[in-house]
């Protein structure tokens, strides 16, 4: 989600186009912070957006899932179903603890909201 929300910012907004294989949430916030001057409201959300815990989970999870099994299911006591656990992971170098399916479902909310908050910035840089 966040990938697909970079390549509508990099389109719509970078004049030096990357090449489609590079093109990323960082690059693409990093070229517009370089002119913040123009969309100041939109490059704040987005390093928001990438300094917030739950995106460097999100990102870190979905490279690291890619090369190992991190879905665990759990019953309770009575055999009943508990749920998901995805097991802790290290990704360059920093830890991400056990989380549970429903603190996942919040964490993607959050993320997804904010990538809704970046993209009523983009529209009204866009509408310039």
């Amino acid at each position: 989600m966040w990938e697909q929300f970079a390549f509508l910012v990099h389109d719509m907004l970078i004049e030096q186009k990357l090449p489609i294989h590079t093109v990323d949430m960082n690059k693409v916030t990093k070229m517009l912070a370089e002119n913040r001057s123009n969309n100041p409201g939109l490059v704040n959300s987005l390093d928001e957006l990438l300094n917030s815990d739950w995106y460097q989970y999100m990102v870190s999870f979905t490279n690291t899932i890619k090369h190992r099994q991190l879905i665990e299911m759990h019953f309770n006591v009575s055999n009943q179903w508990d749920g998901f656990r995805f097991s802790a992971f290290n990704y360059k170098g920093r830890c991400f603890e056990q989380k549970s399916s429903a603190e996942i479902i919040d964490g993607v909310l959050e993320v997804c909201n904010h990538i809704i908050d970046s993209g009523n910035h983009l529209n009204m840089a866009y509408g310039k």
